[in-house]
């Protein structure tokens, strides 16, 4: 029963700390409505619509207890364990890097499939990569699609 218990403590812990990351992030851009969806199959989840000041709709969660979830477009990335500061540290700065259109999402096509997805931050030479989604079975990369084309989604002001 003791387990039991503990596991209800670190589940009402990892909502509180996300949702302290999703306030922080909400403070920085008080002009952006934000949608608490009340329908999704995760312990929080956000939708920040296509609105003034922002060019793309983003998806803000917290998922399987641990994990913050962040999406753009084909983009889904997680950072866990959300008890790790270092982790909400770097999903903040995930999020609000892209609202304030400082970092891009780079999509990678193989004919009209997106089959994989980058968050990148400007560098002085061109671009870094922060986080990385693509589709979990490779094998498309060896299917006899057309040339890669790349679409950038950028925030930009």
């Amino acid at each position: 029963m003791v387990i039991k218990i503990d596991n209800e403590m670190e589940k009402q812990d990892t909502e509180i700390i996300a949702r302290k990351a999703f306030a922080d992030i909400a403070a920085l851009f008080p002009q952006l409505k934000i949608v608490v969806d009340e329908c999704v199959a995760v312990e929080l989840s956000f939708t920040i619509p296509e609105q003034s000041g922002l060019k793309q709709k983003i998806w803000l969660g917290l998922q399987n207890h641990d994990e913050l979830s962040f999406g753009v477009g084909h983009f889904q990335v997680e950072w866990f364990p959300c008890t790790d500061t270092a982790k909400v540290s770097s999903y903040i700065g995930a999020v609000t890097g892209f609202v304030s259109g400082k970092y891009r999402i780079l999509e990678q096509y193989r004919g009209t499939k997106c089959v994989k997805a980058e968050l990148q931050e400007p560098t002085k030479d061109g671009w870094h990569t922060i986080a990385t989604y693509s589709l979990a079975f490779h094998l498309v990369y060896w299917l006899p699609f057309p040339r890669k084309t790349f679409r950038e989604a950028r925030n930009n002001q």
